[in-house]
């Protein structure tokens, strides 16, 4: 599956209106640790299509970031019809891993 981009606080908006489950990725292009955990986040992409999986890049997503807290990258945040249901900081595969269980679940 797609990992889709958004640069906005507006373009998170419309996208938790249309997507029940979203897994938003903040990153980098500098940043290794978010290198490191990208092919992993596909296979989940991948593995979980009922969620939609997005990215968005700090340096380009300011007022997204600003939102969500953001201080470190790799971040991640699960979000459920419109709610944040989970974050996570880091490259953790079994953290990702457990928030997308988490959200996948009825």
């Amino acid at each position: 599956m797609v990992i889709h981009t958004i640069t906005s606080l507006d373009g998170y908006r419309e996208l938790v209106r249309n997507h029940e489950r979203v897994v938003v990725q903040f990153t980098a292009d500098w940043c290794g640790p978010c290198k490191t955990i990208a092919p992993k986040l596909q296979e989940l992409s991948e593995e979980f299509k009922n969620i939609h999986f997005t990215s968005a890049n700090v340096d380009h997503s300011l007022d997204l970031c600003a939102e969500f807290n953001i201080k470190s990258i790799p971040s991640f945040i699960a979000v459920k019809n419109g709610n944040k249901n989970g974050h996570i900081v880091g490259g953790s595969y079994s953290s990702l891993r457990q928030i997308i269980e988490d959200l996948a679940r009825p």
